[in-house]
């Protein structure tokens, strides 16, 4: 597995993270709404930092 150290991140472009729903019990809101209020949340915190961070929905994340 490849690893990134913090002061890489988002050096080649938007950092992208698996968001895998291995909830049992319901979660009051539909998943993917829950990831599209966290990336907008992120989008508003991260917006001077210079950090890019793209969230997405699956079952199984994509290889490095």
């Amino acid at each position: 597995m490849k690893v990134i150290h913090a002061a890489q991140a988002g050096q080649s472009g938007a950092v992208t993270v698996a968001c895998i729903n291995k909830t049992t019990v319901d979660l009051g809101v539909p998943f993917d709404k829950l990831t599209a209020a966290l990336q907008k949340c992120y989008d508003h915190i991260s917006s001077g930092l210079g950090y890019p961070l793209k969230l997405y929905n699956t079952k199984v994340a994509k290889p490095i």
